[in-house]
């Protein structure tokens, strides 16, 4: 196991620095345009975005999940008219591209039209998530806070949550534009209402290796 993917194993967060240029980043921004906050992305604009990730970033991503393939896009905003805040959780819904009845797949649900689901902890501790800082983003903008290392905990009930979550260390994830987070899919985060009125525009990156079983397929795969 390499260094870089070992300091993953065990805290389950890496960051890449201004690891995108502004002509990357403006790109991506072209490519959701005006899309409302908490929006998956089309299978167009998804595709569009994936191009311009760039193969650095992609190889970073390799060092930590090798052969890993964004599964789904959704882009967040925080600003005057959006702002909100969210308790400590777990991230555990995929999408995929149609529904099948297995019984560890649940709590199915459909956004913008793209089936989506609760997967079982096999699939979750497989998988990573990036987000993309389009913004400079302080605590007091409502920037995500971390239990570092909770990813370990496996699947922790959202009424459990904020106790496990005290178990690990907790950190904000403070963000340049242009730096990107990887984090752990399980990995236990809340975040704020801003405070200060300023934009927090973010875009969030799935990814995982391994096919799911059939007859379920991922929905960018």
């Amino acid at each position: 196991m390499t260094p870089l993917r070992e300091e993953f194993a065990t805290s389950g967060r890496i960051w890449f620095r201004s690891a995108l240029s502004e002509t990357e980043l403006s790109k991506l921004e072209r490519s959701f345009g005006e899309t409302t906050p908490g929006t998956r992305l089309s299978v167009d604009a998804a595709r569009s975005a994936g191009h311009v990730l760039g193969e650095g970033l992609i190889h970073k991503i390799h060092q930590l999940l090798p052969d890993a393939f964004p599964r789904r896009f959704v882009f967040f905003s925080k600003n005057e008219s959006t702002n909100w805040g969210v308790g400590w959780h777990q991230d555990r819904v995929i999408a995929v591209r149609q529904r099948a009845e297995r019984s560890e797949f649940q709590n199915w649900s459909n956004k913008n039209g793209v089936p989506h689901c609760e997967a079982p902890l096999r699939v979750l501790s497989g998988m990573l998530f990036l987000r993309i800082h389009f913004d400079d983003t302080a605590e007091s903008d409502g920037a995500m806070e971390i239990a570092r290392g909770s990813h370990t905990a496996g699947l922790v009930r959202r009424s459990d949550a904020a106790v496990e979550a005290g178990k690990y260390p907790t950190e904000f994830e403070c963000a340049r534009r242009g730096d990107v987070l990887a984090l752990k899919m399980l990995t236990l985060h809340r975040s704020a209402p801003s405070g200060s009125g300023k934009s927090r525009r973010v875009l969030r990156v799935d990814f995982a290796s391994e096919p799911l079983p059939q007859p379920l397929q991922w929905y960018h795969a």
